[in-house]
């Protein structure tokens, strides 16, 4: 008896903490729990099964994969617990994801699949065709995604939040596929509602994501910061470790696609404050880490976004834009140290995995200046073919941009300024500032376009801030990227001080935060 009390008091301190997200702990409470000599069956699935989300949502998500597994085995032998099966099936799935393996999930999203068919709970059936369909459009295989939807046919308040939220997510992303922006947006709303009344938090930050990046490639760069900004905030809400970094390095790449550096470069080294490890995170260190780190010259940080085995995870996770993200920030780097014909191989091993292009922007621009002269025409090709939807200025400034680096590449210097002036101007309409900074890289220096100041532009000694040089130097070094207590050893002066010197700061410019300071700089 006093065993069991002792069990019950730990699976209870574990979902004490697992409420409060202190995810690690409540991991050691239930690994306690299930130490105890005379444990039933019935309790060792119960708490064994708490244990596996509780590791899932920690910095090393691999570390519940057994647990998943001990539960799944028994609920497969038990044809009354059906559901429970499809779900740790789901689960496992998700897993699966987070190791980079995108493809190697369809087979347990299948058994779900038949599962939920044999089962005949119409419910069921709704969840596992739409979570295989999920991940069918991860893979670019959009037809057989279509498949799966229509199966599941519609859904309704009876059907559960995370199916819903799946299921409107998947047509919102269709949608957008296809070049209809207002039918995606809808469809996105609709996904959010249902997010909201979710208890799974994971799938209110890929739900957040998702639209952030659906709204980025139709060019709406408000929209997209918005929902970042959302998935961000849930993920850092609800102490998801191993999710934070990953929200904070896409938001980054989005701050730096638009010519915010200083903040990008912010966000990149709150990414690398995190003590997490996952293929999913270094696939996000090398897409949005490389690019920023090259753009400010820190080879300090470079190095930490240069992970071992990051371009395998990228190609065995079967996801073209994983790939071609992947491959172009990888080829930037092998071309910045001198490694032009390792850049070249990378693209094209890129390009032999491609069949569709999914909105890698860095990647065509990569092909056009360091591939091979085979693949260059293939992926324009490709390119050409997203500008025929409807919606398609982001993708057509994108086509003029290729074209401009093909033909510096051919020596055709008339159809190279032409095709950058455009670009350069396509890109300025969408505000997307780092592409007109790429553009004007092609053109001479008389014709260059101005553009608005953005962070790392103009450095508050220019400015007319009212800031002391002490204060400018300090505002200086927190768009690095430094904490109070780097800045102090930089200047060599106290933490105190410098927190002293913020204070100051923030009243001067009206402030309330550092992330504020690209509004003094901006404004």
């Amino acid at each position: 008896m006093y065993q069991h009390h002792l069990l019950l008091a730990h699976e209870c301190a574990g979902d004490a903490a697992q409420g409060e997200r202190l995810y690690a702990d409540a991991a050691q409470h239930y690994r306690d729990a299930l130490q105890m000599q005379t444990i039933i069956p019935q309790d060792d699935m119960r708490i064994s099964e708490k244990l596996a989300y509780a590791l899932s949502l920690g910095s090393d998500p691999d570390a519940a994969n057994p647990w998943f597994d001990r539960v799944l085995a028994v609920y497969l032998a038990d044809p009354a617990r059906t559901a429970k099966a499809v779900e740790i099936l789901l689960q496992r799935a998700r897993q699966l994801w987070i190791d980079a393996r995108t493809e190697s999930a369809l087979p347990l999203l299948q058994q779900a699949v038949e599962l939920a068919e044999r089962d005949g709970d119409a419910r069921l059936r709704k969840m596992a065709n739409s979570r295989m369909a999920n991940y069918l459009i991860g893979l670019s295989r959009f037809n057989e995604a279509r498949s799966f939807l229509h199966v599941v046919g519609d859904v309704d308040e009876n059907d559960n939040a995370a199916t819903r939220s799946t299921y409107y997510t998947q047509l919102a992303l269709l949608a957008a596929e296809l070049g209809d922006a207002g039918e995606a947006y809808v469809y996105f709303e609709q996904a959010v509602n249902a997010a909201k009344k979710d208890v799974d938090f994971v799938n209110i930050v890929n739900v957040w994501g998702a639209y952030g990046s659906c709204a980025g490639s139709l060019g709406d760069t408000e929209l997209s910061k918005t929902c970042m900004e959302r998935a961000l905030l849930v993920s850092r809400q609800y102490h998801i470790t191993w999710s934070i970094p990953v929200c904070c390095l896409g938001y980054s790449g989005l701050l730096f696609n638009i010519g915010q550096y200083g903040r990008a470069y912010e966000y990149l080294l709150d990414a690398l404050s995190y003590d997490a490890h996952t293929p999913l995170m270094d696939l996000a260190f090398a897409t949005a880490g490389i690019p920023i780190a090259l753009h400010m010259k820190d080879e300090t940080t470079l190095a930490k976004c240069v992970r071992p085995a990051t371009v395998d995870f990228a190609f065995r996770s079967g996801q073209p834009l994983k790939i071609t993200n992947v491959a172009a920030a990888f080829a930037q780097w092998h071309v910045a140290h001198g490694r032009e014909r390792e850049a070249a191989l990378l693209l094209h091993h890129a390009v032999d995995q491609l069949y569709y292009w999914h909105g890698s922007w860095d990647f065509p621009n990569a092909v056009a200046q360091y591939g091979l002269p085979a693949d260059i025409s293939r992926v324009r090709k490709l390119v050409e073919e997203r500008t025929r939807i409807p919606h398609a200025k982001v993708f057509q400034a994108f086509l003029e941009l290729f074209d401009a680096f093909v033909a510096r590449r051919q020596g055709d210097d008339a159809k190279m300024r032409t095709d950058a002036t455009n670009a350069a101007k396509q890109f300025m309409a969408l505000g997307w500032h780092a592409y007109v900074d790429l553009a004007r890289t092609l053109l001479p220096v008389e014709v260059k376009m101005k553009r608005t100041s953005v962070i790392g532009d103009k450095p508050f000694t220019d400015m007319q801030t009212g800031l002391t040089m002490r204060e400018q130097q300090i505002a200086e070094l927190v768009l690095r990227g430094l904490t109070n207590r780097a800045i102090a050893v930089e200047l060599s002066i106290t933490e105190n001080t410098v927190e002293k010197h913020m204070t100051s700061i923030m009243n001067r410019l009206g402030i309330r935060s550092r992330y504020q300071l690209a509004n003094a700089v901006e404004g």
